[in-house]
């Protein structure tokens, strides 16, 4: 038996007549919800306005419920799959980040702050989207194939662990490659945040390829991952991990954005969750904390950034601001108010339905937004680089979404793609594009997450983060994001777990010596 077998587990594996823990801590949790919402319901302050947006909100909560727990069908639940978290994950962005927001009287730098019909109103689009969503996701369902057996590179769980081998060395030939180019661009141009606007769009082009040059960083942190948690008595590839975990963590604080960081969080929990059939709670824990804590430095580091007068930032100006950014963040406030105040910026950045209502806000101010791109150049916009294009069209909907609500035009505004169909197609283009999502996620996990080897493992868990995206992607650079995104971890894939020419040959020898009974 390998530990390592992206199975899911069992329910009906557990003892009758006994109630998991698990599953008890989900009722409470659920039955207290039910006991606040009827509270506010009942007791609500007529000043503020959000009964409505309360039962709007409550009825999307059961649905999302519903929909999440009859997945739970044919004895098996598992959270990540595609459909599954994307419903939760809406559900936080979308339903409980604004109401904790109302509640806790969080401010938010909005002139749709306190128009609850607004929010109503965007809310009751964010459902129909998500009804949109579940139908697709019903649509492409189907009962999944059982997993088919692991070959024998992929065999884990003995404590003679195999040598290293292809996909550990791509994976260090990936990163030194993503790491030469931060380094480089640091140096000259700055990176992540603490990069000049006019240098970027003056040197687009590179620019966009070192883009991608970066995710291949990420991708070598996810095949070490996986092979971390395939092969757990393999002392090289632990320490290989941490050797590329700890400095891409320290990428995401120097780029000064918290996605940068916090993703290698979620991709290798997710690694680990998938290929161990078990939630690994110690990563997403880490994941959520992280993005409490590290809000007031983010803060800090960036309005120090901003304030520069130089046009880029090198390695040691990065390391001096970062010291300055603490020390300004901790200054009178103690454990206690860096938590409070962590938590409240961490609550107001997940409420996604703020964007939703600007949007639907903008009136004549919606012009600001038109670009060039077309959808008919979807199929090939994704792998033209910029070299040969010289108008390929800019994908900045978000900064231009920032200009557009006052916002300046040195950051980038999320529009998120429910919100960016609603503005662009009205409600038909919301339902026909969110159902079309729902095809995608639910073939994406029936095709890579139901069996038991790395390769699929890897392409799932690397396009894992952009599928979330979308809650914060327009449309357009939704689609065309995942498209490249798709085809680099198939070829990235095909490099490292591509069987030696004579496993190959001895598979194909075992297939006609034992030819299929069907065929």
């Amino acid at each position: 038996m390998t530990p390592a077998r992206a199975i899911p587990v069992p329910l009906a594996a557990r003892p009758r007549g006994v109630l998991p823990l698990g599953h008890l801590a989900l009722l409470c949790v659920l039955s207290l919800a039910a006991v606040a919402w009827g509270a506010l319901l009942v007791a609500g302050n007529e000043g503020h306005e959000i009964e409505r947006f309360v039962i709007v909100a409550g009825l999307y909560g059961v649905a999302s419920a519903v929909f999440v727990g009859s997945r739970m069908r044919f004895g098996a639940f598992r959270l990540f799959d595609i459909p599954s978290l994307v419903t939760v994950v809406a559900f936080v962005d979308f339903g409980l980040a604004p109401l904790a927001c109302f509640l806790f009287n969080v401010r938010l730098e909005s002139a749709v702050d306190g128009d609850y019909a607004l929010f109503e109103r965007a809310l009751t689009y964010a459902v129909l989207g998500m009804g949109a969503f579940w139908f697709g996701c019903r649509v492409a369902s189907r009962v999944a194939a059982p997993p088919r057996a692991a070959s024998p590179e992929d065999e884990a769980g003995s404590v003679q662990s195999p040598p290293i081998g292809r996909a550990v060395t791509c994976a260090l030939v990936l990163y030194c490659a993503a790491f030469l180019v931060k380094t480089y661009l640091l140096e000259n141009f700055g990176f992540g945040y603490g990069a000049s606007q006019d240098a970027y769009f003056q040197n687009l082009a590179t620019m966009q390829v070192a883009n991608v040059v970066f995710e291949l960083g990420t991708y070598a942190l996810v095949i070490l991952a996986i092979e971390r948690c395939f092969h757990p008595f393999s002392l090289e590839r632990k320490v290989l991990f941490w050797i590329i975990f700890l400095p891409e963590c320290l990428w995401g604080l120097l780029s000064g954005m918290k996605g940068e960081l916090l993703q290698n969080f979620v991709l290798v929990g997710v690694a680990a969750s998938v290929a161990e059939h078990k939630i690994s709670k110690g990563w997403l824990a880490a994941t959520f904390l992280g993005l409490v804590v590290i809000y007031p430095f983010s803060n800090q580091y960036r309005e120090l950034v901003r304030n520069r007068p130089q046009a880029s930032m090198d390695v040691a100006s990065a390391g001096e601001i970062s010291a300055q950014a603490f020390e300004q963040a901790s200054q009178g406030s103690g454990v206690r108010g860096w938590m409070t105040g962590g938590a409240g910026s961490a609550i107001a950045r997940l409420n996604l339905l703020q964007s939703v209502a600007e949007l639907l806000d903008l009136g004549p101010r919606g012009r600001l937004l038109q670009g060039d791109e077309r959808w008919w150049m979807l199929p090939f916009y994704p792998f033209v680089p910029r070299f040969l294009w010289p108008s390929k069209p800019i994908l900045d909907k978000g900064r231009r979404f920032s200009i557009a609500i006052g916002a300046g035009d040195q950051t980038s505004t999320a529009l998120t793609y429910p919100g960016d169909l609603i503005f662009e197609y009205g409600v038909v283009g919301l339902l026909c594009g969110m159902f079309l999502f729902g095809i995608a996620a639910q073939y994406l996990t029936d095709r890579f997450a139901g069996v038991s080897d790395k390769r699929r493992l890897f392409v799932y868990t690397g396009i894992f983060l952009t599928v979330l995206s979308i809650l914060e992607l327009d449309a357009f650079n939704f689609w065309s994001t995942l498209i490249r995104n798709l085809v680099i971890l198939s070829i990235v894939a095909w490099l490292a777990y591509r069987s030696p020419r004579r496993v190959r040959a001895a598979r194909r020898g075992a297939r006609y010596a034992n030819p299929d009974p069907c065929h």
